[in-house]
């Protein structure tokens, strides 16, 4: 397998990515499945970077079927993995073809996820912009992410849990190298920054509609550093992890430091979505 280097990936980092990880050894499936949101996400991609691969979407489903299949074995002792779409123009060089596009597998973070889950993080203020919605549309996702990098980096000084949040231009919250942000505040409301600020994930679009279903809306607003010390809960969500809590910002407790009934609730109804216990799954992890 080869990537040019006359691709546009290569030379400019004109890839799009997806990530969807399986539960149980198995892509979910029924109403929870995300990965209809996935396609659509990498479609608006496809549009914005002028790539001609549309026709191919419908075949992804099977792809990644085929891709888990081929690779049993490891996909049972690893417990489950993430799959991961990458996509690219294509060469400048117009002989060389057109679109690259791969399928591969990618190890999930156990060691991370359990410290996730049975600690929770510590959010670590950056002075790194996501440059969502500025740089790039919010509504994609691009694998061009040395800034996500560059601010888990400094959070990392702080322990193994610690995850870099990054800011708006103008200073404000925006979301992590791995997961958006949910503001739990002390009067109960459920606050995110605005989605023309963040990389727009297909988990938070999923947790907006089950809490819209019981009753509850997320306030999309503007999210001040400031703000954060004083929430009742702080929520991450995420591919990888789904749903957990952030227990302190830069070493300072947030409510009692565990998680709180909205993350636990949230947690109760993936497992109970994807009919499979990943909560429990990750905490045995090694």
């Amino acid at each position: 397998m080869s990537w040019s280097v006359l691709d546009y990936g290569s030379l400019y980092g004109a890839f799009l990515v997806e990530r969807i990880r399986t539960f149980g050894g198995k892509l979910p499936g029924g109403m929870f499945s995300t990965l209809d949101r996935h396609l659509h996400r990498l479609s608006r991609g496809m549009d914005l970077l002028h790539i001609d691969f549309q026709a191919v979407l419908p075949q992804f489903p099977g792809l990644l079927e085929r891709l888990i299949e081929l690779n049993r074995e490891l996909v049972d002792r690893e417990g489950d993995v993430s799959l991961v779409i990458v996509v690219s123009p294509g060469s400048m060089d117009r002989s060389e073809g057109g679109v690259q596009c791969m399928l591969h597998l990618l190890p999930l973070p156990w060691r991370r996820m359990k410290g996730w889950l049975a600690e929770g993080v510590d959010l670590v203020p950056t002075q790194i912009a996501s440059g969502a919605g500025e740089c790039l549309p919010g509504s994609i996702k691009s694998r061009s992410r040395l800034n996500y990098f560059l601010a888990d980096l400094e959070a990392a000084e702080h322990g193994d849990t610690s995850l870099g949040l990054l800011r708006t231009s103008n200073g404000l919250v925006s979301d992590t190298s791995v997961a958006n942000v949910l503001v739990v505040t002390s009067s109960g409301e459920i606050v995110s920054p605005p989605k023309e600020s963040i990389v727009v994930g297909t988990s938070l679009e999923v947790v907006e509609m089950w809490l819209r279903e019981r009753g509850d809306s997320v306030v999309f607003r503007d999210v001040a550093f400031e703000e954060l010390a004083s929430a009742a809960e702080l929520l991450l969500l995420g591919n990888s992890g789904c749903a957990w809590h952030a227990a302190s910002v830069r070493g300072e407790s947030i409510g009692t430091g565990e998680a709180g009934p909205v993350c636990r609730w949230l947690q109760e109804r993936w497992v109970k979505e994807v009919g499979f216990d990943w909560v429990g799954q990750a905490l045995r992890a090694r």
